[in-house]
């Protein structure tokens, strides 16, 4: 999650959009109804998707090749060791786990997320980081169509979902379309939608919005043989029309707002904070707030409300120590000594 040269206020609003789904999406608790907790995963779908995109507009194509590998994996890999640690601690202290299963799960850390399975985010995120300076210097030389092409191949594996209730659809490493599976999709789409200008227009969104979620209707209570669970998955067609509608919306609302201004550095600070906010916010969910609070409508929104507000100052403060980038990806921008 890096920065351009130029700063755009609407990916800073795009992330923190993005945060604050995740943990929308998170703060449902057991005696949530199950209405509830579809509803929201349906709503807060998009949360990964954006994430992706903004990186990809950011990031591609990558520029210097090994020097751009070690400046993004500094900013991820430090930050996934300590708070994979953390919360095998955490574990340990909160649900009192095994001590005897730590030095399997420390030795496990360069492979899989371990204490939490919401660091899953962060090793897809170092995934693509070495891809980007493999697939740049093609991006750099590609048309338009060109990229529109791939897009259409990956958005056919995305319709899995929706027809391998009716087809044998293989989804194996010999399988044909296997190599344009998966999130570098959505890397890629970010950059199309931001280097070729892709703004939809207020009734675009809402047709594609309104297809998406009236399609999960239809799966969700109506006997289709499609599961809902899939079909509301981060890979399936449905999240990423919803997530393309939500970039959309929101680029049309952050572009009122300009880097100089006071809102825009607003923006850029909490932005710069919405990475560490995005790996501790469920320790306040799971750990500290789960079970304190009734189930319900009630339940999420003063979940939502104190992670939102806890998570954020935390990491404010985290911020402020000389390691902070080490911690949350994050440090304080060097002033400039003159004026300009």
């Amino acid at each position: 999650m890096g920065e351009m040269a130029v700063r755009k206020s609407y990916l800073d609003i795009i992330r923190l959009a993005a945060c604050l789904l995740v943990i929308i999406m998170h703060s449902p608790m057991e005696g949530a109804s199950g209405m509830l907790q579809n509803a929201i995963y349906t709503f807060t779908a998009p949360c990964i998707g954006l994430f992706f995109m903004v990186s990809g507009a950011l990031l591609l194509p990558a520029e210097g090749g090994i020097s751009f590998l070690r400046k993004r994996l500094s900013k991820v890999l430090v930050p996934t060791i300590l708070w994979s640690l953390f919360y095998i601690g955490a574990n340990v202290v909160f649900k009192r786990q095994d001590i005897s299963a730590i030095p399997k799960q420390i030795l496990s850390v360069p492979f899989s997320p371990q204490g939490h399975n919401v660091l899953w985010f962060m090793y897809t995120l170092c995934g693509l980081y070495i891809l980007a300076p493999v697939i740049s210097p093609w991006l750099k030389s590609a048309s338009r169509k060109e990229i529109e092409i791939i897009l259409f191949v990956w958005g056919i594996t995305l319709l899995y979902p929706v027809i391998e209730g009716f087809l044998d659809i293989s989804e194996s490493t010999s399988a044909p379309l296997y190599y344009f599976t998966g999130y570098a999709g959505y890397f890629l789409l970010g950059y199309y939608f931001t280097r070729f200008e892709v703004s939809w227009g207020p009734a675009r969104i809402f047709l594609v919005a309104v297809v998406a979620l009236a399609s999960l209707a239809a799966i969700r209570f109506l006997p289709l043989g499609i599961r809902f669970e899939k079909a509301i998955g981060y890979l399936s067609i449905f999240a990423v029309m919803l997530t393309m509608a939500y970039f959309s919306a929101l680029e049309k609302i952050g572009r009122m707002i300009t880097p100089e201004s006071s809102s825009g550095k607003i923006l850029a600070v909490l932005s710069g904070l919405s990475f560490g906010v995005y790996l501790v916010h469920i320790f306040f969910i799971r750990y500290l707030l789960y079970g304190f609070i009734p189930g319900g409508v009630k339940q999420v929104v003063c979940t939502v409300a104190i992670t939102v507000t806890i998570s954020f100052l935390c990491v404010w403060l985290i911020s402020f120590l000389p390691i902070s980038q080490y911690i949350i990806g994050y440090k304080w921008p060097k002033r400039s000594s003159t004026n300009k």
